[in-house]
């Protein structure tokens, strides 16, 4: 029988992996739907500005629109995941 350590840990695992599909999905939507966006997120992260700075500049840029910020920020974070496995 798994320990209550492990079954947290197996947990944490499918989550993250959840997370990533979710920000794929982001980014791959993001693509389709306005490529100039998603080339300017890909610029951004690739000088090192953060997602969650992307998503504090989405907010000030377009009054508050969380939802678009929120979406760009997931966009972003798959982004900098296929930078560090390039």
């Amino acid at each position: 029988m798994a320990s209550k350590q492990q079954v947290n840990g197996n947990k944490a695992t499918v989550l993250a992996e959840l997370g990533q599909a979710l920000d794929q999905g982001a980014w791959l939507n993001l693509y389709n739907s306005n490529p100039v966006l998603a080339q300017a997120v890909v610029a951004a992260v690739g000088q090192g500005v953060s997602p969650s700075a992307i998503r504090q500049y989405v907010m000030r840029h377009t009054g508050g629109r969380s939802e678009l910020a929120t979406f760009v920020e997931q966009a972003a974070r798959w982004v900098v995941v296929m930078e560090s496995e390039a």
